[in-house]
């Protein structure tokens, strides 16, 4: 059964930026099967977005 975490924001400014996931105590084993990605795009000019993951950690007892 899927289920949608929010993780935050993230500022258009170029810097590395962690964003992460709080889970109650007691969940059971997650899997991430996507990202879904939310963004106003300006109507006067294009824009280019980069998204970068450069690492993923799991808490105490997880694997990744």
């Amino acid at each position: 059964m899927p289920y949608r975490l929010p993780v935050g924001s993230l500022a258009a400014d170029g810097r590395p930026h962690a964003l992460g996931a709080d889970l109650p105590a007691g969940s059971r084993q997650l899997t991430v099967t996507g990202l879904d990605l939310d963004l106003s795009q300006p109507v006067d000019r294009p824009a280019r977005h980069l998204l970068t993951v450069s690492a993923v950690e799991a808490a105490t007892g997880g694997t990744v």
